[in-house]
C-alpha cells in the first residue's frame, strides 16, 4: 500500500483512538460491564465504515470514469467487442486495486486502534497493580473500569495478574472491527460498479440486490433499536445487570442518529414519507418507553440539538464569527 494511503489509515485509527480513550477516561467501560470490549469494537467498526466509506468513493472514481484514452473520441463500431472486453478488464482491475486498498486501510487503521487501546490498558492495569495512585489525575481509572475493558475481575488487576493474552484479545478485537468496515465498504462498492455495468445482467441484478438489502437494513435499523430498547424495558428482563439503564440510553442515542440516517436512505416520495411518519411515532412513544432519568438526558440532548441547528455560523476572512 502507498505512503499516503497507510497515513490516512494511521490517522483513522489515532482519531478512533482518541474518541474511544475519551470514553474510556469518563468510565463508559465500568458502566457497560462484561460487554464493554465489543461495544466499544461496535463503535470503532462504525467510525471507520464512515471514514472508509467517504474515502473509497474518491478511490472508485477511476473505476466508473470515463474510457481508456486510446477508445476516446471513437464511434461503437471501431470500439468493437475486443475493446468493450479490454474495457471491462480495466474497471475489473481498478476496481479490485479500490477493494484491496480500501481492506488494507482497514485493516491498518483498526491495528493502529487496537494496538493503542492495548498500550493504554495495559500500561494503566500495570500502574495501578503496582501501587501507583492515578487515580487523582484520573479519576475514572479504577479497577472496575479496567476490569470490564480488559475482560477480568478487579482483584486480578488489583494484583497485576491480568493475562497478556486479554491485551492481544483487545488488539485483535479492534483489528477486526477495522476489517469488517472495510470489507463492508469494498463489497458495497464492488456491487455499485457491477451494477453500473449494462453489458452483465446478472451482475447487475445481484449488485442491486446488494445495494438494496444494505439500504432497507439502515432503514430499519432504528425500528429494531426501538424495539429492543421497549423489551429491555420489561418487567422481568435484566440483560445488562445493574448498567442496563445506562445501555438502554446509549442505544437511545443510537437509535436516534439512525433514524436521521434511515431518513436519508429512504426514497423521495411514499417510502420517505412513511419512515418520517413512523420515525415521528417512535419519538412520541419515547417518552412512555424509557425512565425518568433517560427521559431527562434525552430532553437535554434534543435542546442542544435544536439550539445548534439554530445557529447560522459564519466566519469572516478577518476572524469575524457570527452567531446571527
Amino acid at each position: 500500500m502507498p505512503l499516503e494511503p497507510a497515513t490516512r489509515a494511521v490517522r483513522t485509527g489515532l482519531v478512533a483512538f482518541a474518541f474511544l480513550a475519551y470514553l474510556i477516561l469518563i468510565g463508559v467501560p465500568g458502566k457497560i460491564g462484561s460487554s464493554a470490549l465489543p461495544v466499544l469494537a461496535l463503535i470503532s467498526a462504525l467510525f471507520f465504515w464512515l471514514t472508509l466509506r467517504r474515502e473509497s468513493a474518491v478511490l472508485s472514481t477511476t473505476a466508473t470514469g470515463e474510457l481508456p484514452a486510446a477508445l476516446q473520441n471513437k464511434p461503437g463500431w471501431e470500439i468493437g467487442p475486443k475493446g468493450a472486453s479490454g474495457l471491462s478488464r480495466v474497471q475489473g482491475f481498478l476496481t479490485s486495486i479500490t477493494g484491496i486498498t480500501v481492506v488494507l486501510k482497514g485493516l491498518l487503521a483498526g491495528c493502529t486502534t487496537g494496538l493503542l487501546i492495548a498500550v493504554l490498558s495495559g500500561a494503566s492495569a500495570t500502574a495501578i497493580g503496582n501501587g501507583v495512585s492515578i487515580q487523582p489525575v484520573f479519576d475514572k481509572i479504577v479497577p472496575v473500569n479496567l476490569a470490564a475493558l480488559i475482560g477480568v475481575s478487579p482483584g486480578q488487576i488489583a494484583q497485576a495478574e491480568a493475562p497478556f493474552a486479554r491485551f492481544v484479545l483487545q488488539f485483535l478485537f479492534f483489528g477486526g472491527a477495522g476489517l469488517l468496515a472495510a470489507v463492508v465498504v469494498a463489497g458495497a462498492k464492488s456491487s455499485q460498479l457491477q451494477a453500473a455495468q449494462p453489458a452483465r445482467p446478472i451482475a447487475r441484478f445481484s449488485g442491486t440486490t446488494t445495494v438494496n438489502v444494505v439500504r432497507y437494513t439502515g432503514v430499519a435499523l432504528p425500528f429494531l433499536l426501538l424495539a429492543y430498547i421497549a423489551w429491555l424495558g420489561l418487567p422481568g428482563v435484566s440483560v445488562f445487570g445493574s448498567n442496563e439503564g445506562t445501555v438502554r440510553l446509549f442505544i437511545t442515542l443510537i437509535a436516534t442518529g439512525s433514524g436521521l440516517f434511515a431518513l436519508r436512505l429512504s426514497k423521495p416520495g411514499r417510502e420517505r414519507t412513511a419512515v418520517g411518519v413512523l420515525l415521528g411515532l417512535g419519538v412520541l412513544a419515547m417518552p412512555f418507553i424509557l425512565d425518568q432519568f433517560q427521559n431527562s438526558v434525552m430532553g437535554l440532548v434534543f435542546i442542544f440539538v435544536m439550539m445548534g441547528l439554530g445557529l447560522n455560523i459564519v466566519v469572516g476572512y478577518a476572524g469575524l464569527l457570527d452567531l446571527g
